[in-house]
């Protein structure tokens, strides 16, 4: 079993440093950041569920979540307690 250091080095950490992206991955000064918040005692997953909502009414299966309080991209909030806020602030990446 993973702790819970483990599981965020293996999501965050470890691949921006596979793949050379040394302004990620990391909540360090001056490093962009994804930051999300949630409330471990309500953390719960939903079914997958299969929803045609890409383009050319392609597929791709969903999992539901609660007990996110909040993402927040580069300094700007994105979802607050499930509800998207209307920011976009992320951008592509490219690696090294």
């Amino acid at each position: 079993m993973l702790s819970l250091e483990q599981a965020i080095w293996r999501l965050t950490g470890m691949p921006a440093t596979v793949h050379g992206l040394r302004d990620r991955g990391f909540l360090r000064a001056g490093a962009w950041a994804d930051v999300v918040v949630y409330d471990p005692a309500t953390l719960a997953a939903s079914e997958a569920y299969l929803t045609r909502d890409f383009p050319a009414d392609t597929e791709r299966y969903v999992v539901d979540a609660t007990g996110y309080r909040a993402v927040i991209v580069n300094g700007e909030i994105l979802l607050e307690d499930g509800v998207h806020t209307g920011a976009l602030p992320g951008h592509v990446i490219r690696g090294a």
